[in-house]
């Protein structure tokens, strides 16, 4: 579900986290604390306290993907027709109206990190490759894609030529939000407009 976002509201309120708080060893957790590094955020060291944990908060961007013109039946049928060819269009379709925060709750909170599994009562279950395709309907075909860590000044040189803008306007982004990312409505502000009978180019 690449659309949702959690938020583990558990936390203590301060708004720095201390690192002691997730990794100092207790009575009934790992003897070897450098093991599983996260434990005491852990589902089961809150059960230890009898601590209660609510869900978690999700946040579902269904309604900004709708907001976008090219979800039009009529409108950016070429400009779909290339995010089909992509093999990537079923990202966009897969989104939820409404989420089971009880459910992702549950998940989330036995997924450990080190271990890239979740521990669940039953025995611990991993994600492959082969659940990713088939839940994402997505084509897992020919090579790996391994994307390094990008500096400031290579994000923004991807941003220029991948999306046609101008540096200034993509260093202000980059800028703004941090760690080479980009917002969903900074996106929408400046390709929202694109449609069929605009240059190809722009397309």
């Amino acid at each position: 579900m690449p659309d949702i976002a959690v938020e583990d509201v558990s936390l203590p309120d301060s708004p720095i986290v201390h690192e002691e708080y997730f990794t100092h060893a207790f009575s009934g957790g790992p003897t070897d604390p450098s093991i599983l590094w996260s434990f005491n955020s852990y589902v089961a060291a809150a059960v230890w306290h009898e601590e209660e944990q609510g869900p978690l908060k999700c946040h579902n961007h269904f309604s900004k993907m709708l907001a976008w013109s090219w979800w039009l039946v009529d409108n950016n049928t070429r400009f779909k027709a290339i995010i089909e060819q992509s093999g990537l269009s079923q990202l966009a379709r897969c989104t939820y109206r409404f989420v089971n925060k009880l459910l992702i709750s549950s998940f989330v909170k036995r997924w450990k990190p080190e271990t890239n599994a979740f521990h669940m009562a039953v025995g611990e279950m991993t994600l492959t490759l082969d659940d990713v395709g088939t839940i994402l309907s997505l084509p897992i075909i020919c090579r790996s894609v391994n994307v390094p860590d990008v500096t400031d000044y290579h994000g923004v040189t991807l941003l220029v030529s991948g999306l046609g803008i101008t540096e200034r306007v993509a260093h202000g982004e980059v800028c703004t939000v941090g760690e080479n990312s980009v917002r969903l409505e900074w996106l929408r502000s400046q390709f929202a407009g694109v449609a069929d009978s605009d240059p190809e180019k722009a397309i």
